[in-house]
């Protein structure tokens, strides 16, 4: 059994309600329904796979910063829980092309 518990993700009534507006909601992106449906099913005990390994280490990771946003601006969480859920951002040299 401890080895389940490692794996929960903990959310807030509200957390999980931005969570499950966003995978339902059919103009949200589809990466967006997509790690949402991953981190709810983690909440849900419902999955295991080394896929969402990540998505449920940025969420942990991010969890204490998005508890605080909720607690002092709530209007806020929506836009940080997308945020927590945007590809970070790639390495490698920038591009050379300017718009023009």
């Amino acid at each position: 059994m401890a080895k389940r518990e490692k794996h929960m993700v903990a959310f807030t009534e509200k957390q999980k309600q931005i969570l499950e507006s966003l995978r339902n909601g059919s103009h949200s992106p589809l990466h967006l329904i997509q790690r949402s449906t991953i981190l709810l099913s983690f909440g849900e005990r419902r999955t295991e796979r080394n896929t969402a390994a990540k998505w449920r280490a940025r969420w942990i990771a991010a969890k204490p910063e998005l508890d605080r946003i909720e607690q002092e601006n709530a209007r806020q969480l929506r836009s940080a829980i997308k945020a927590t859920l945007q590809d970070a951002a790639r390495p490698g040299k920038p591009t050379k092309f300017t718009p023009e």
